[in-house]
This record gives C-alpha cells, sequence and structure tokens, in this order.
C-alpha cells in the first residue's frame, strides 16, 4: 500500500509500500483484472484475473487494491448511467502488463489502461455520463479515462448551493467527487464532455479533507458551461500537483478550471495552455475563491470575450489569488479582485505585491512579513523536474499551507472603507457660500461675501445641518493629504451645486454655461492626484459642476472611477445584500478627463441608484467602460445626457453595463467614443448574474462615428436584454440580441 505522510499541513505521497497479498488476511488483499480473458475467475493473480474492474470493486474492501492490465474498461456496455465507484480506501492501479509481482513493475504509460465511456456505437450523446465515481481514501492511479458524456442532462446556467447539495446533476463526465476525496495519479483525462467540469466535478466542504491529482493530464475537454477540464463548487479546494491542463474548452466560463463558492484549490507545479473560454480561458474564480498557484504557468490561453484569457476573478467578493514563482501572461479582475504576487511575471497593473497585500488582509497576522524574506527559491513558473516535498519545508509555504487548512482558502481584505468623522461644528447658515479664493477676514460661508474657500470644510458643515452648499465659478482643489480617498469626500443628504458668477440670491439666477465651476482632483499640495475627485455617499445631489482630472490607476477600489465613485468602497456585498451603492442625483454636470482601470468617469456598484440628467461625459477613458461602469444590480437612468469621445482600452468605450443592473438612456447622444475591443458606445454583459439579466433600454438616442472592432455601437455579450426604440445607429453597428422597436 501507498502510505500518505503530512509535511505541514499538506498530505503527500512518499513512496509505494509493496504488501503482497496474503492469504491470512493481516493484509489488504491485491485483485487482478485483464481484459483478456473472457470468463472472470477469483481475481487473486493474474491467471485467475477478473475480466471486469466492476467485480474487482465488487469484492474489494477497506486496505485491498485491485491491479488492471491494459486494455479497454467501460462501467457498463449499455446503461449510460453507470460508472465505476470507487471504495473507501482501497487502491485502484492500472498500467500493467499482466504479469507483474510488485507494482514498481508496472509501466503505465506503456500499458495504456483506458476507462471508457464509449458505449453510444458512434453517437456521443449516448456515452456514459460519468466514467468513475470518487471516495474517501480512495486511490486511482496510472489510467486514462475518456469519452464520457453528460449534457443532454444539464440544468440551468448557476445552481444556489442548496440546489448544488441535492446532488442531483450529472456533472463531472470523467470524474465527480461529490463530498469525497480520493486520490488521483498519473492519469489522463480526455475528451470528456459535461455542463460543469468535462473531466472532473468536485464539491467538498472547504475546511474538510480535499481530492489530490498528482501528475494528471487533462487534455482536450470540454464542458457547456462551466470549467472545461474542472469544476469546483461549495468549497472544495482540490490539490494539483505537477499536473497540465491543454487543449481544454468551456462554451462559457474556466476553459480548464473553474471554481465558485468559496472554492480555493492549491496549485503545484503546473501547466494551463491552449485552453478557451468565452471568459476565463484558462482559470475562473467566482464567488470568493482564491487559489494558491506555486510555480504555475499560464500561457497561450484565450477568452473569446476578451475577459481573462488567462487567470479570471470574477463576480462575488474576495476573490484573490496568491501567485508565488508563477508565469501568467494575462489577469482580468472583476470589481475590487486582484492577485497577491511574489517573485512572478505577469500584468502588474492586476495585481499587488504579496506584501502589501498580507497587511491589509486576513492573511495578517497569521504570516508574518518577514517570511517573505524566506520565499522558496526556484525557478519561475512550471519545471519537469520539481521537489514539492522540500518546498513544503520553506517557512513561508508552511504558513500559507496551514493558513488554506484552517481558513478554507478564503481570503479577505480587513475592512471596508471608513468615512473620516467630522469635528467641523454645524453650520447655522440655511445657505454654505463657497469661492475659490478670499481676502475677506471672515470666512463663515454665510454669505458671498464672507464665504468659504475650502469646499470640504463646506461640505462637513453641510453634512450636519443639510444646507446647500453654492459654489461660484473657478476651480476648487483638495487641502486634504494623500490619506484620503479622495479629493473630496461627500456625506449623506446633502446638495452641491455650482455655476454661480457670486452675486446670485436664487438657483435660477445662476448661468451654468458662463460660470464654469471645476471641481478637481489635482491637489492644491503640489506633487500628487488624487485617485478619485468625488467619493459618493446617499441621496446627494450634484449639479453644475464639471468633475475633472481623477486618475484611478490603484488597485481594488482605487482603481474605480476616476470622476466618482458611486459605491462603499471594499465592503464585502454579495447579489441579495442591502444595497452597498449609493442613490445620488446629477444634473447639469460635466464628466471630463478622468481616467480609472474600471468607469473612467463614474463607477457604481451593488445596487446603486443614479438619476443622471443633461451631463456632458468627455474625453474619459478606463480599460473598461471608457465613461460609466455600471455593476451589479444598479439602476442607472440618463436623460438628455452626452458621451462625447470617450475612450476603453477593451470594452464599453461609453459605457459598460454588468451583473444584473438595469440602464436607461433617453434622448442621449453617443458620439465618437471608441473600444480596442468591443462596443464603441454600450456594452452589456449579464455572467449569469444571481439578480436578474442585465437590462439596457435605449430610447430616442443617437449613436454616431463610435468605433470597435466588433460592436461599434452596441454590443450584447450573452443574454443581456438590450431594447431600442426611435433611435439612430448610423451604419447600425452592434453585435449580439438587440431587441429595435
Amino acid at each position: 500500500m501507498n502510505e500518505p505522510f503530512k509535511i505541514g499541513c499538506c498530505r503527500i505521497i512518499a513512496a509505494f509500500l509493496l504488501i503482497p497479498w496474503a492469504p491470512d488476511g493481516n493484509a489488504g488483499q491485491i485483485w487482478h483484472v485483464t481484459a483478456n480473458v473472457h470468463v472472470s475467475s477469483t481475481g487473486t493473480d493474474w491467471k485467475n484475473a477478473f475480466n471486469s474492474l466492476q467485480t474487482a470493486l465488487g469484492y474489494a474492501k477497506s486496505g485491498d487494491e485491485i491491479w488492471v492490465a491494459h486494455g479497454t474498461y467501460h462501467p457498463d456496455k449499455t446503461d449510460r448511467k453507470v460508472s465505476f465507484n470507487l471504495k473507501r480506501g482501497v487502491a485502484v492501479y492500472g498500467g500493467f502488463s499482466g504479469n507483474e509481482n510488485k507494482l514498481t513493475e508496472r509501466d503505465y504509460r506503456k500499458n495504456k489502461t483506458i476507462l471508457s465511456g464509449n458505449i453510444g456505437g458512434g453517437d456521443k450523446t449516448k456515452n456514459t455520463i460519468t466514467i468513475v465515481k470518487g471516495e474517501n481514501n480512495a486511490i486511482l492511479d496510472g489510467f486514462i479515462i475518456e469519452d464520457a458524456y453528460s449534457t443532454a442532462e444539464a440544468k440551468k446556467m448557476h445552481l444556489t448551493p442548496d440546489e448544488i447539495r441535492k446532488n442531483d446533476a450529472n456533472d463531472g463526465g470523467g470524474m465527480r467527487n461529490f463530498m469525497v476525496s480520493p486520490t488521483v495519479r498519473n492519469c489522463i483525462f480526455r475528451n470528456n464532455h459535461a455542463a460543469k467540469g468535462g473531466a472532473v466535478y468536485n464539491v467538498q466542504e472547504a475546511k474538510l479533507a480535499q481530492a489530490r491529482f498528482i501528475n494528471v493530464i487533462f487534455d482536450k475537454n470540454s464542458a457547456l458551461m462551466r470549467g472545461g477540464a474542472v469544476s469546483n463548487d461549495l468549497g472544495a479546494s482540490p490539490e494539483f500537483i505537477n499536473s497540465k491542463f491543454t487543449n481544454n474548452r468551456s462554451d462559457d466560463k474556466g476553459g480548464a478550471l473553474y471554481n465558485d463558492f468559496a472554492s480555493s484549490p492549491i496549485i503545484v507545479n503546473s501547466l494551463f495552455e491552449s485552453n478557451s473560454a468565452a471568459s476565463a480561458g484558462a482559470i475562473g474564480n467566482d464567488g470568493g475563491s482564491s487559489p494558491l498557484l506555486l510555480n504555475v504557468t499560464i500561457k497561450n490561453n484565450h477568452a473569446s470575450s476578451g475577459m481573462g484569457s488567462g487567470l479570471y476573478q470574477g463576480t462575488g467578493a474576495n476573490n484573490n489569488p496568491i501567485a508565488i514563482n508563477s508565469r501568467i501572461d494575462n489577469i482580468y479582475n472583476w470589481h475590487e479582485d486582484t492577485v497577491a504576487t511574489l517573485n512572478s511575471e505577469l500584468p502588474a497593473e492586476h495585481a499587488v505585491p504579496l506584501g502589501k497585500f498580507i497587511f491589509m488582509s486576513n492573511l495578517s497576522p497569521q504570516i508574518p512579513s518577514q517570511r517573505l524574506l524566506l520565499q522558496p527559491r526556484t525557478k519561475i513558473g512550471y519545471q519537469e523536474k520539481y521537489d514539492w516535498a522540500a518546498i513544503q519545508k520553506n517557512a513561508l509555504i508552511d504558513s500559507l499551507l496551514k493558513f488554506y487548512a484552517q481558513n478554507g482558502g478564503a481570503i479577505e481584505y480587513r475592512d471596508a472603507y471608513q468615512v473620516p468623522v467630522m469635528t467641523d461644528p454645524a453650520s447655522k447658515n440655511s445657505i454654505i457660500y463657497v469661492v475659490p479664493d478670499s481676502n475677506s477676514p471672515l470666512k463663515d460661508g454665510s454669505s458671498w461675501q464672507h464665504a468659504l474657500t475650502d469646499l470640504q470644510q463646506a461640505i462637513n458643515m453641510a453634512a450636519v445641518n443639510h444646507a446647500p452648499i453654492w459654489l461660484k465659478k473657478g476651480k476648487y482643489y483638495s487641502t486634504a493629504d494623500k490619506s484620503l480617498i479622495s479629493a473630496f469626500i461627500l456625506y449623506d443628504n446633502i446638495e452641491v451645486y455650482g455655476g454661480f458668477s457670486g452675486n446670485e440670491t436664487s438657483l435660477q439666477a445662476r448661468n451654468i454655461a458662463e460660470n464654469p465651476t471645476i471641481v478637481s482632483a489635482v491637489s492644491s499640495r503640489a506633487g500628487f492626484v488624487f485617485q478619485h475627485v468625488l467619493y459618493g455617499a446617499n441621496n446627494v445631489v450634484l449639479d453644475g459642476l464639471t468633475i475633472q482630472d481623477g486618475n484611478a490607476d490603484g488597485f481594488t477600489y482605487n482603481g474605480k472611477g476616476g470622476g466618482l465613485l458611486a459605491y462603499h468602497a471594499g465592503k464585502t456585498f454579495w447579489p441579495h445584500d442591502q444595497a452597498a451603492g449609493f442613490v445620488m442625483t446629477i444634473h447639469n454636470c460635466t464628466f471630463a478627463n478622468n481616467f480609472a482601470k474600471e468607469g473612467g468617469a463614474i463607477y457604481a456598484f451593488g445596487k446603486a441608484q443614479l438619476v443622471i440628467t443633461n451631463t456632458y461625459f468627455k474625453n474619459n477613458s478606463a480599460i473598461y467602460g471608457g465613461a460609466l461602469m455600471d455593476r451589479e444590480g444598479n439602476k442607472i437612468d440618463c436623460n438628455n445626457c452626452f458621451f462625447i469621445n470617450n475612450h476603453a482600452k477593451k470594452d464599453g468605450g461609453a459605457v459598460y453595463i454588468d451583473y444584473g443592473s438595469h440602464a436607461k438612456f433617453n434622448g442621449t447622444l453617443f458620439d465618437g467614443n471608441s473600444a480596442e475591443h468591443y462596443a464603441g458606445g454600450v456594452l452589456a454583459v449579464s455572467r449569469a448574474s444571481q439578480l436578474e439579466e442585465t437590462m439596457v433600454d435605449i430610447d430616442n438616442s443617437s449613436f454616431i462615428h463610435n468605433q470597435a472592432l466588433s460592436g461599434s455601437n452596441i454590443f450584447n455579450l450573452d443574454q443581456s436584454i438590450v431594447n431600442i426604440k426611435n433611435s439612430i445607429i448610423k451604419d447600425t453597428s452592434y453585435q449580439g440580441v438587440v431587441n429595435i422597436y
């Protein structure tokens, strides 16, 4: 028997300790199987071998081994619902020629031992649904598992945890491990197909023993929905050691590997190459999944949507992989996700150094930062020869493995952002007046003559008595230091009005066009620009302002919304939680020359509600959503707005509407916007939203001079709903399903 032992917290296989079969019952029995005999015998040796693996499994008990000679074995030759059911504590070995006396004598590469689902007579839809079903403490070693097909019984795209626990879906074509933790070694999974987990589907509680895959190849497997090779659910966090994922495909997400509902596998010295999907060409992480990647290479994979051909962090809070000594050629982070990295080669704009990440996450204090100095000294990426036993002894790796074992890989940020506590006294004024500069000895905001010159001071005063703030024309810069999240922080229930010349006594008397009022991210202190101009709040009114110069180039929320961040930054949010987004009204404003990684002018998230009227978005830019990013259950109404010359490095030159949000554009002009990939004007994407489909309603609007590689005006990326009425679309350039009335 092969006895596992522990180094750190991770179980590994040390050596083959052979215990030959003895009839006295003091040791486990070895059962023999060969496809070369027509009549089964006793299975006690090669001369008397069973001709059926199912027969051997029926006789075997915990502690036994089954040795299987080369050949092809089917769970059943007519009933596609039958599987090979592994047994607790039984090791099943393939790769024998049929005359070996020791396990070490076999050559599993030469003696191909195939567990096949090919029983459909050329009709793959009639092949075996699941070839192997795992069991605790079982071993499967030295087999090729191929030709399963199970999508005829596929259920809906996204199942709830309760639905998954019913175990009534036929996911996992090659192997299904439902609440069990077998060890799979020296195997090949190829040409298997399922709705989820074309080759393997794992479901397991996060802190229980996990399945292990050692020296396993996943090649040419496919999934209709998630995980072309492997899909992990409900905390399943298997180990993949010295494994290869190549040429696997998913029609939706996770061409090679998909993790959901806090599934955080440990992936060691493994290669992901030439896999493909609509998104997450190699690895997709949703629902709080944070795999640990040690010496992993992810290269030359493909995502047709442009979202994450390599490593994709998607919906749900806190998908934060850790990559050490790894090489990753492409990363996509959704919302506040990031990749923590140490001694790795990957796109720097999508990652944060592990030392910094430890400080701001629940990894601290379990992993002292000084252990980063003890990082394992190996080459970067996948290696043909790799000493995993030695690597586990490294202090940093040992600490990480213990953290994953104790926490189920649940890596979270420490806290949501908290706005500063106000110390300013409440204003007794019915209106708070602000001017860019003043020589008045009295600056209490009580009149234009005695106006304040510090906009943040006015906001703080208004936050207590909710008096409206009136701004005289000119430019307003922050006097705060870099510690604040934005140049200006808004508070609930305040109203800020610009466009005054400095002598008006009513809102109606102002002339916004003649009195531009600029609120800038540029600090009054020389040397830096804030990442956001404004940090939002609930029931705020912005009217008559030009909001410009934001530069949200940081990580997590500091890469969102250069002009306005319209949600509670850093707050953990799940689709059915109460809103994390803000309720705001924006009238007669201009957002200009702002940049962010996502949502150049505005980033709204978590059931935010924005009403935007008569507002210009000009010359803003982002990687995604040049002007506006609207994500996860938001309600956005844009009336008589203008999106002009905004640009996205990837998708959504003007607007990006995502994950169950509903955006309405009425009387709105989209002119001269561009994207280097999808949707020069408006992109809609649902991502199997747990809320509802993303919906975009466009009425009495115009799209002209917009450009993109695909869908120069509008792109419906998946099952979103796009309705267009009474509108002009130059060149009628759109992609996906669009309803025109």
